[in-house]
């Protein structure tokens, strides 16, 4: 315990690292430190918040899940103390995808070219090509890190002296400490959609330990499933968040509560189920087939329609178990988890 505060101190300083994986192992090692000393961690509980609250908006979908899953730990050890922290971000950010402009960018305003993670800032109104595309200029190299303009032989020694070295994650070239919880080596505008997919999984993670505090969010839930691919260029990313959470908050609310939903969000499930993008079919198929086991293949069944059954027959994301024999199917489960992560 006595070590404690100086540990949570360093867990805090690598939360606001350039590098994204240093901050996604941070962020999940604090809320295991707060679920494992509570009041110790008190006296930066406030901080930490504020960190995972920003960190459910950031551009990697990982980090969002973290900081999620992180909340919920939190959530675990504080209760009712810690839900009433978490409601009003859930209220603010699961609806923000309804006003998401049709050009979404992903990772908007960075560029990747930093080693090990480290994501380098762009101007804000600069549009970032592919780095095989971009000038030099929107490529950001500091000037000690420029590429040369002349190629160098493979063995010249200049390549590899006076350079800046790179242990794990990125902790150097040193990192530039900035004064808010999201300036920290890297700027950039957020998209709403982020927002609403970081808030998919917080709902979750309510759900697994308060489900009486979920029923309150599955109309906006409801209204952020709804939104068509066409919607914004990322949407689809965003209904597969939605469709493979939607079977784990409705088995933490209960099958009897969720039923109450449940043909609201079939019209927006089967729509996606025929989207067009593979991802997102494959995660509404998944969402079907753990809804059938959840609430009884007969009683899903007889409530759908007659084209969303034809829907079903055709897609081969859907597990064949009790849909008509002719219709040949296979679900791969390796493509249906791969966002999954910690859930």
């Amino acid at each position: 315990a006595p070590y404690v505060p100086r540990l949570l101190a360093a867990l805090v300083d690598c939360f606001k690292d350039e590098s994204w994986p240093v901050r996604d192992a941070s962020c999940a090692a604090c809320g295991k430190c707060v679920g494992a000393f509570p009041e110790e961690s008190r006296a930066v509980l406030d901080e930490l918040y504020e960190l995972w609250f920003a960190h459910l908006w950031d551009n990697i979908w990982s980090v969002r899940e973290t900081s999620a899953v992180a909340l919920g730990q939190v959530l675990q050890v504080y209760g009712d103390e810690a839900l009433q922290r978490m409601l009003p971000v859930l209220k603010e950010n699961l609806p923000k995808a309804l006003v998401q402009p049709k050009n979404s960018t992903k990772f908007k305003g960075v560029t990747n070219t930093g080693p090990f993670g480290v994501v380098r800032g762009v101007p804000s109104s600069a549009t970032v090509p592919p780095p095989s595309e971009a000038p030099p200029a929107l490529l950001e190299f500091p000037e000690d890190t420029k590429p040369p303009t002349e190629p160098l032989e493979e063995n010249d020694l200049s390549r590899f002296t006076d350079q800046p070295m790179f242990s794990c994650g990125s902790l150097a070239p040193k990192l530039r400490r900035g004064g808010g919880c999201m300036d920290h080596g890297f700027t950039r505008d957020k998209e709403p959609w982020e927002a609403s997919d970081g808030a998919v999984y917080l709902l979750r993670e309510v759900a697994a330990v308060m489900p009486t505090a979920t029923a309150q969010f599955l109309p906006q839930l409801l209204e952020v499933s709804r939104l068509r691919c066409s919607s914004f260029k990322h949407c689809y990313n965003l209904l597969e968040t939605v469709w493979k959470q939607l079977p784990v908050i409705a088995k933490n609310m209960g099958k009897k509560e969720f039923k109450r939903y449940l043909e609201e969000f079939l019209p927006p499930l089967f729509e996606t189920l025929q989207c067009g993008n593979r991802l997102a079919e494959s995660a509404a198929g998944h969402c079907i087939n753990e809804l059938k086991k959840l609430i009884g293949e007969n009683i899903f069944l007889g409530r759908l329609n007659e084209e969303q059954i034809q829907i079903m027959n055709s897609s081969s994301y859907v597990d064949s178990s009790g849909l008509r024999p002719d219709a040949s199917r296979h679900y791969d489960s390796n493509i249906s988890n791969m966002r999954m992560g910690m859930a």
